[in-house]
């Protein structure tokens, strides 16, 4: 499995790895010549690898979507794991255990579902409750399975259920350490767990995800503020509801540059934002420390600027 195989021992000798291509991008590298950056993962993790100097046959077959024997050699290149591909070899999906190869949430679905139902339980608003409950029934299939993202952060199945619920319950502590402040819970529980409702439209799926053409032209932002008015308006909401509601969703990136058409103008909506940016980026963290040892750093992480984090030693005290 791709986590017990990436470590020390296994550097500059040469395996071969069978995973489930996740994702699969032409590159130029510095001598102008084209290589492949592939993501091959299993149900334990993925691993970064390289088809170097790739040729139209590479560029033709190596897919996302598709099990795959790479053969190689694992390399340490500034001080992350890569596979350095030399051949390949295709699998039938139907040969093998697909589940094995999908890299899915690391808490089971029935516990996500309880969290879920837990959470919609202490919204007090009938009609805000009845919203987020109708509008989790009518994605259902979506919402549970779906990542969060392509692979910036909670990109596995499950991840945008995970992702969802983690954000309302860092909002919920948020809240409760500023108890002295008008929080709407109410809002605060339904615009989180409605936040990135736009990814089940914007997303194709858990395997091998790529982008829809309603996701790359109009964003999970826009997307998501439509299904949630459209929903809201059909169950009769005040104005004021669902303004405040849509105001959540479309200012949860934060900044216009990010995304966001409108910036946080309420205090549901920056807890909602802040809640997002912090599991986004502690999640961004999984892996890098998962093949990190303590003493060491990371390798850079691209999103969170391209740094390299500590791995402090464990106290000798403790």
């Amino acid at each position: 499995m791709i986590k017990e195989f990436i470590n020390d021992e296994n550097v500059n000798k040469e395996a071969t790895v069978r995973g489930l291509i996740k994702r699969c991008d032409i590159s130029i590298a510095s001598n102008n010549q084209k290589y492949l950056a592939i993501t091959l993962t299993d149900k334990t993790g993925k691993l970064d690898c390289r088809k170097w100097q790739a040729t139209q046959e590479d560029i033709d077959n190596v897919l996302a979507g598709k099990m795959v024997d790479l053969t190689g050699t694992l390399i340490k290149y500034k001080n992350s794991y890569q596979f350095k591909v030399t051949s390949y070899n295709f699998l039938n999906l139907n040969d093998v255990q697909i589940d094995d190869y999908i890299d899915s949430s690391r808490t089971s679905l029935s516990h996500m579902e309880s969290e879920l139902k837990t959470l919609i339980e202490k919204i007090h608003n009938k009609k805000i409750k009845e919203l987020v409950e109708t509008l989790i029934i009518k994605h259902k299939d979506k919402y549970f399975t779906y990542p969060a993202a392509m692979s910036v952060h909670h990109s596995y199945r499950g991840g945008l259920l995970y992702h969802s619920i983690s954000v309302c319950k860092l909002s919920l502590l948020m809240a409760s350490n500023y108890d002295y402040l008008p929080i709407n819970k109410d809002y605060l529980i339904a615009g989180s767990l409605l936040h990135d409702i736009g990814k089940t439209v914007e997303l194709s799926g858990y395997e091998a995800t790529q982008y829809t053409i309603q996701g790359n032209l109009l964003g999970h932002i826009s997307l998501g503020f439509n299904i949630v008015m459209e929903e809201g308006k059909k169950l009769n909401l005040n104005e004021e509801q669902l303004s405040v509601l849509g105001h959540i969703i479309l200012s949860h990136h934060g900044k216009l540059e990010y995304g966001s058409p409108v910036l946080c103008s309420t205090i549901e909506s920056i807890i909602v934002h802040y809640s997002d940016e912090v599991d986004s980026k502690m999640e961004m963290l999984v892996q890098p420390f998962s093949v990190a040892t303590p003493g060491n750093e990371t390798g850079k992480i691209g999103p969170l600027d391209k740094k390299a984090f500590y791995y402090p030693l464990k106290d000798e005290e403790e």
